[in-house]
């Protein structure tokens, strides 16, 4: 298998820069199964993208936070109580195992494809050759850690006391998640609750629904649904998505069961209260027509909305990329999938995310990197580091 080069692709005495290599070294990755059902891809892939920083003489934490996802790793240059960069990417993927033997990697002039391509196997890549590039002296005036997790797919449920141990010792935190389509970065997410309810009611005949007392869970599952959709409000950027939903065993069954799975994205957390007082409310509901509802899952990421030094910051890096040439101008903009970057930003961290290369379709099937993309994304987050180093010793 092959291993990363200790040799940066981006050489930045003459400015210069083999997408090829770092095609190679993307495929290997790709080639990697590390989503659902496959803990050992995502602790491979660590191993992979660690050893040539390893080389350079970085230090390591392992973290086996659960069987049911890979080793989390944590790299570091130093020794540090507080640290002036965090670097966070994730090698899960949202597919499942046997994925990548379906759809291995491929490429042509222009797009690189498979499992993961995008979101983002790119970014974590993007990382190491970016960290590989380094002055000498920006490694020495700058603490750097790293963590690649393995579970930010399913919210980051096991790796989040990790990050924020991290996070709130951390002066800067830049995730590798990709950039838009015209090379935009992100400052801004929405917060995001997922929760799984399962109701339970009395089966009977349909036809002895009222001399039975037959309880459907399915017509109070629908209830919620109702109730729950109206708090869709497309000017304050809330929206309720009932993504699965089970239920009932025959038409002439009044169903005893039913499952729920909800999907909420809101932009602040008064927003999030609305959501949790309509919940309770129609808990009250459930228990007054006979129906037990048991919550079996809860996934959270508070809202990400950016402070007054996020956003000077942010146009800070703007001036810095009009500066270099960039095929696109650097722009903030606000995002509604969720990524680590929520959790270090309310850590009190100044967090830039969407800070790898570009491409489009994640999570599906048609996902894609652009090649033209991988060059000016390592290049300007090599930029922002060595800027970074520079204002520090400025200081």
């Amino acid at each position: 298998m092959r291993a990363i080069s200790t040799e940066s692709c981006l050489n930045t005495k003459n400015d210069t820069f083999s997408p090829e290599d770092f095609l190679l070294d993307l495929e290997t990755l790709v080639n990697i199964d590390s989503g659902r059902g496959a803990p050992e891809g995502g602790t491979l892939m660590g191993s992979i993208l660690a050893e040539p920083l390893l080389k350079r003489g970085w230090l390591i934490e392992r973290h086996n936070l659960s069987p049911n996802i890979g080793e989390c790793v944590v790299l570091k240059n130093r020794l540090a109580e507080r640290f002036d960069a965090l670097l966070l990417g994730h090698m899960d993927t949202v597919f499942p195992a046997g994925e990548a033997a379906k759809r291995p990697f491929t490429r042509d002039e222009e797009r690189a494809y498979g499992v993961g391509v995008y979101d983002m196997k790119q970014g974590c890549l993007a990382l190491v050759h970016t960290l590989l590039a380094l002055s000498p002296e920006a490694n020495e005036a700058l603490n750097i850690a790293v963590i690649f997790n393995t579970d930010e797919e399913i919210s980051s449920i096991y790796s989040t006391p990790l990050i924020k141990s991290y996070a709130k010792r951390s002066d800067h935190a830049f995730v590798l998640e990709p950039s838009a389509q015209e090379g935009y970065h992100c400052i801004e997410r929405k917060g995001i609750l997922r929760a799984t309810f399962q109701f339970a009611g009395k089966a009977c005949h349909s036809g002895s629904m009222f001399t039975k007392d037959g309880r459907s869970a399915i017509a109070e599952m629908a209830y919620w649904i109702v109730a729950l959709s109206e708090l869709n409000n497309r000017e304050v950027g809330t929206s309720v998505n009932p993504g699965i939903v089970k239920g009932g065993k025959a038409a002439n069954i009044v169903a005893d069961f039913a499952e729920l799975t909800i999907d909420v994205r809101i932009k602040t957390l008064d927003e999030q209260d609305k959501v949790l007082a309509k919940l309770a409310e129609l808990g009250e509901h459930a228990r007054s027509v006979g129906i037990i509802v048991t919550e079996v899952d809860r996934r959270t990421r508070p809202p990400w909305v950016p402070d007054e030094r996020t956003k000077r910051y942010a146009e800070h890096l703007r001036e810095l990329s009009l500066g270099m040439g960039l095929p696109f101008e650097l722009e903030p903009e606000a995002r509604g999938g969720g990524s680590d970057g929520n959790t270090a930003a309310n850590c009190g961290a100044i967090t830039i995310d969407g800070l790898g290369p570009t491409g489009d379709h994640a999570h599906t099937v048609d996902e894609y990197m652009r090649i033209d993309g991988v060059e000016p994304s390592i290049r300007f987050l090599h930029a922002v580091l060595e800027d970074l180093a520079q204002l520090k010793v400025a200081q």
